[in-house]
């Protein structure tokens, strides 16, 4: 396996996935330490569903973020 590879995973299942042309800290950015920037959108028309507004606001819990580096011989 590519040690550049980047996937994102939520509950086991794949979102992204992608393996930078360049490797270096000017177009890579994940050689540097970063922070997550985490959000619920709420709204749009992807899903068709419509909003119920006294549903708002509300909360929108994360329970953790992991993060690991597969072992050299995956």
């Amino acid at each position: 396996m590519d040690a550049r590879l980047y996937q994102i995973f939520v509950d086991g299942d794949q979102l992204y996935r992608f393996t930078p042309e360049n490797y270096n800290e000017e177009e890579y950015p994940f050689k540097k330490d970063f922070y997550f920037l985490i959000n619920m959108a709420v709204g749009g028309n992807l899903g068709g569903a419509e909003i119920d507004e006294s549903a708002l606001p509300d909360k929108f819990y994360v329970d953790h973020i992991k993060v690991t580096e597969l072992p050299a011989d995956y």
